[in-house]
């Protein structure tokens, strides 16, 4: 690479320390020389900074309603105009009409979805559901059209990919792995206090229906007929739905978190037994990259998982987990009892998680992001 290149990755709607978008991307091309720019989501204290090498600056419409993002998207257009760039980097549906815009400037554009949206939209609660299969469907046209005006797409999952068509390459959601991470996680978990000693579930990631955690709650009130388990719940959450959890009577079994950066989740993580991801086969669920699975194995962490097949092809040969039938709260008892009773059969499990992970993770998944960018400058 000839000479320090500037990038300007544009997620106007998504929180700065976002793990795909700064910790890998961002955080990954400054590593590796080049000059990065992020617009997102920032604290309200704060308009500009750099952090990890990136330069951070607020996005204009991220405080802003739905309606408001999508009249105002032309402030981000500016900004990003504005960081003389030799490449841009979107991400997701709502920098659409900033990808049109900025290539009428001949500028140099990658977009990057991270998910099916010819299916995601099906559950958007704020979507009237006469209208989500017509959404999906648009919007997932837009896509189509904008990966074919770019210099490059990317997408996370197969499906997303081929629709995209022939500028679009697969870039999977793996976890990061390094030992800088693993010793940050080891100094933080010191910091984490958890009630009782007694087998722990994990939870890590948005907190809603489609997720299956009203399943994992009920789960536990069957479990600890057995034996006391709980469970570390750490995530993002509507008040409405939080409150329809703690109605539960298996909400006296969690230790609920709410939202932490990534490595004190970890450390969390880190002092359970069993990682768990036991969503509903909705939208485009099970076609997802099961990225927290990988979190999980990282930490050499069990998990039980949705029984969804491309999952289990991805998988189950490791031998690293367990995969349970969605929507079945007494068979993830079932499983969850079972586990809690081979702790020798957990260890094994975790080693192979650990082993699987070091040869399928982001440092590697990222040498195709670095491909691209050595081809477009």
């Amino acid at each position: 690479m000839m000479g320090l290149k500037k990038v300007c990755i544009v997620a106007p709607i998504h929180i700065w320390d976002d793990v795909r978008v700064f910790k890998k991307q961002a955080v990954s091309l400054a590593t590796h020389g080049y000059d990065v720019t992020l617009i997102a989501k920032m604290p309200h204290e704060l308009d500009q900074c750099t952090i990890d090498g990136v330069k951070l600056n607020r996005s204009k419409i991220a405080a802003l309603g739905k309606i408001g993002r999508i009249v105002c998207i032309y402030k981000v257009f500016i900004q990003a105009l504005e960081s003389g760039a030799d490449v841009y980097h979107l991400h997701n549906p709502n920098t659409i009409p900033i990808v049109f815009l900025l290539r009428l400037f001949s500028k140099k554009v990658i977009y990057d979805t991270h998910e099916d949206y010819s299916k995601r939209l099906l559950f958007r609660e704020w979507i009237p559901k006469r209208l989500r299969s017509v959404a999906c469907k648009v919007v997932s046209t837009l896509e189509w059209l904008t990966a074919n005006v770019t210099n490059r797409a990317i997408g996370t999952q197969d499906s997303v990919v081929k629709r995209l068509g022939k500028k679009a390459v697969l870039i999977g959601n793996s976890p990061r792995f390094n030992q800088s991470l693993i010793d940050r996680v080891q100094e933080l978990k010191s910091e984490v206090s958890l009630k009782n000693d007694c087998f722990r579930l994990v939870y890590l990631g948005t907190i809603n229906e489609p997720r299956g955690i009203t399943d994992i709650v009920n789960s536990l009130e069957l479990v600890n007929k057995e034996r006391q388990v709980r469970l570390c719940l750490i995530g993002e959450i509507s008040s409405n739905y939080l409150e329809t959890l703690k109605a539960l009577p298996g909400w006296k079994y969690v230790d609920f978190t709410g939202r932490l950066n990534q490595e004190l989740a970890f450390a969390y993580v880190a002092q359970s037994d069993i990682g768990l991801i036991y969503i509903h086969d909705v939208g485009d669920h099970s076609s997802t990259d099961p990225n927290k699975l990988f979190e999980y194995m990282s930490f050499s962490k069990p998990y039980i998982a949705s029984d969804f097949s491309s999952w289990k092809g991805k998988l189950e040969a490791s031998k690293s987990g367990v995969f349970v039938k969605p929507a079945e709260p007494k068979l993830l008892a079932e499983a969850v009892a079972r586990l809690a009773e081979n702790k020798d059969e957990l260890e094994k499990m975790g080693i192979n998680g650990q082993l699987f992970v070091k040869s399928n993770n982001w440092e590697i998944e990222f040498l195709k992001l670095a491909d691209i960018y050595s081809e477009i400058v």
